[in-house]
């Protein structure tokens, strides 16, 4: 099936100075304002090949020649990149936890990204077998179909996003958003290797953790996909809880904890998330309004990352020793330590089953991260979620030189998944990663 839209395209341009980079820029500016829309690919491949790549780089993302001369005419900071190449910096693959995906993700790559789809294909067939459920009916409940008007925008399935119709209510159940949002991240971290790039370092956020696990070669994908399903389907069994952000850090709170309310993350300095029964998530939120501290419930069935996880505990252990689990070959961050992942922890299957019920030390691993020199962060997860934590975090560099990238938009965004997709591979390209440009073709 073709998707019946304007395809965003890359653009890139290389000079051995930034003075020659402007004159390049230049030309081919004003051969873009004359160009027909049926040769505006031919152009792209062109500046791939045929230029000599030099240190001085710039890239442009545009549906069409004249966006894109608008755009290096404006120096659009949305989509158009300057920089000189420096192939050396880490580059850190970051994966979500469940809560912000939503109807129609990725429904445009899936169309026009032969490894992502081919992929995610496999994801869902193994899950059908567990599930008793087709995911594709679950994730494009309308078939796939791009919700794109132009190369960069979608149009915004309001109905879908709300979830006010029957057919997306499935997504958000614990027993099918988990292996879906592992599908997801896992197919599109395996599109973006093909495209030449890797990382050298990996983390993630609940869930995330065992797509980042899995990236990292901990354990196989078939496995991964088996426990998230049965990890997930163990969870929904058990009773209803509920979870609360909390805009305080946990030694500001330490005394509400007991019994009935348990700290789930720290996401931050000033940023926890509580988790425990209804009756009792509900009764803190007062409490802490009453005290000058503000709080929002989550859109969570259960108390994760707490207590209430326990019964699935033992059981996950059981079937995780029946896997075979490896070394990580790329340094993976753990939530549960909150800095890298040893090799005994990596292949202790009751440490894949403690992770259920500890709390998330995201906060932490950040601080991680961001020792690192100067790291490129990517994340693979419907919006900018994780991105916000690592922007807001206090270690991260005041000098400004770490890079922020994402791959698929939020719930709320206009931007296309092709596009954003696009805009990352070329600003990789322009700090001086090597691209596979046919399979980005």
């Amino acid at each position: 099936m073709k998707p019946d839209m304007r395809k965003a395209r890359l653009l890139v341009m290389s000079a051995a100075t930034s003075s020659i980079l402007e004159e390049v820029t230049t030309q081919i500016h004003d051969k873009l304002e004359t160009l027909h829309d049926k040769d505006f690919a031919d152009l792209v491949r062109g500046l791939r090949s045929e230029q000599e790549t030099g240190p001085y780089r710039r890239t442009v993302v545009a549906a069409d020649p004249r966006q894109a001369a608008r755009r290096l005419a404006k120096q659009d900071p949305l989509w158009v990149h300057t920089s000189c190449s420096r192939p050396d910096r880490p580059l850190v693959w970051m994966f979500a936890g469940v809560g912000d995906h939503y109807p129609g993700l990725a429904a445009d790559l899936y169309l026009c990204l032969p490894r992502f789809r081919e992929r995610l294909d496999h994801c869902f067939e193994t899950l059908r077998v567990g599930l008793g459920v087709d995911l594709h009916d679950v994730l494009y409940p309308d078939g796939v179909r791009p919700a794109v008007s132009d190369g960069n925008h979608r149009t915004l399935d309001l109905a879908a996003v709300f979830d006010l119709r029957d057919t997306t209510q499935e997504i958000h159940r614990t027993r099918v958003a988990q292996p879906l949002v592992f599908a997801v991240q896992y197919a599109l971290a395996e599109a973006v290797r093909a495209m030449g790039v890797s990382p050298t370092a990996v983390l993630g956020y609940s869930v995330g953790e065992y797509v980042a696990a899995c990236v990292a070669g901990v354990l196989p994908v078939d496995s991964a996909l088996r426990l998230i399903a049965a990890r997930a389907g163990m969870m929904a069994e058990l009773p209803e809880g509920a979870m609360l952000a909390v805009m305080a850090g946990a030694p500001d709170i330490a005394g509400h904890i007991d019994e009935r309310v348990s700290l789930a993350a720290v996401d931050g300095p000033e940023l926890t998330v509580l988790a425990g029964t209804v009756d009792a998530i509900t009764n803190m939120s007062q409490v802490l309004a009453g005290e000058g501290i503000a709080s929002k419930r989550l859109a969570a069935s259960h108390a994760f990352h707490s207590p209430m996880m326990e019964p699935v505990v033992e059981p996950l252990r059981r079937m995780v020793g029946d896997f075979e689990l490896r070394p990580p070959r790329v340094p993976l961050l753990s939530n549960v330590t909150g800095t890298w992942l040893t090799d005994r922890e990596a292949t202790d299957p009751g440490y894949w089953a403690r992770h259920v019920r500890q709390p998330i030390r995201f906060a932490d691993d950040l601080s991680e991260v961001w020792a690192l020199t100067s790291p490129i962060l990517i994340e693979f997860g419907p919006g900018p979620a994780l991105s916000r934590l690592a922007t807001r975090h206090p270690d991260r560099p005041a000098d400004d030189s770490a890079l922020l990238l994402r791959t698929l938009p939020g719930p709320f965004e206009s931007n296309s998944a092709q596009a954003l997709l696009l805009n990352m591979i070329g600003r990789l390209w322009a700090t001086g990663i090597d691209v596979d440009w046919s399979d980005v073709e």
